[in-house]
């Protein structure tokens, strides 16, 4: 009975050893208008996507465990009042309210606008790792402000995989706890 404990410590021993582990990394994606994107009265909405797939993304073997999306924006000048513009940003289910952007254009990085996050929540998580698309919608409410640029950052996770060889040594280990286990029943 030792001996199988023995067997069975060991065997667990050596397949935590051989196993694949995770590893994580950073996938940076940017979506920058050449000109800066104004918000206005007859302009009021712009929808913007971040495609992953200029970043090795690969349906069903490529997922997204958290992300942040930075959106910039800077004021344009037209509002005498920086808290007269207002806005939402919209991701998936995900809705930020915009306020107060300062003056300052994505060529002046004094002052450089105001940045807005947006951690995703596991329903745009999901929806990105669906198709590797992030689609990005702005909507101006008042007043009228610019898009400079939005900065995609996820954290990439490869799953667990056991090697084959731990798969063998796991298969050998419970072959031999079951021969042990005929022969202490024979006699």
């Amino acid at each position: 009975m030792k001996f199988n404990k023995s067997l069975l410590a060991i065997s667990f021993a050596l397949l935590s050893m051989v196993t694949g582990h995770a590893s994580a990394a950073l996938i940076d994606t940017v979506v920058s208008v050449p000109n800066d994107e104004i918000l206005t009265n007859g302009n009021p909405t712009l929808v913007y996507t971040h495609d992953l797939s200029d970043h090795g993304f690969i349906v069903g073997s490529t997922f997204y465990s958290s992300g942040v999306l930075l959106v910039r924006l800077t004021d344009n000048g037209a509002a005498n009042n920086p808290s007269d513009e207002s806005g939402t940003i919209t991701v998936g289910d995900q809705i930020l309210a915009i306020s107060a952007i300062p003056d300052g254009t994505r060529n002046d990085p004094s002052p450089a606008g105001a940045l807005f996050e947006i951690i995703l929540n596991s329903m745009s998580l999901a929806d990105l790792n669906d198709d590797g698309m992030l689609s990005v919608t702005l909507d101006r409410i008042t007043g009228n402000f610019a898009f400079a640029d939005s900065t995609l950052t996820l954290v990439e996770r490869e799953a667990d995989v056991p090697e084959p060889f731990s798969i063998a040594l796991l298969g050998a280990g419970v072959a031999g706890l079951c021969l042990s286990r005929r022969r202490e029943r024979r006699t």
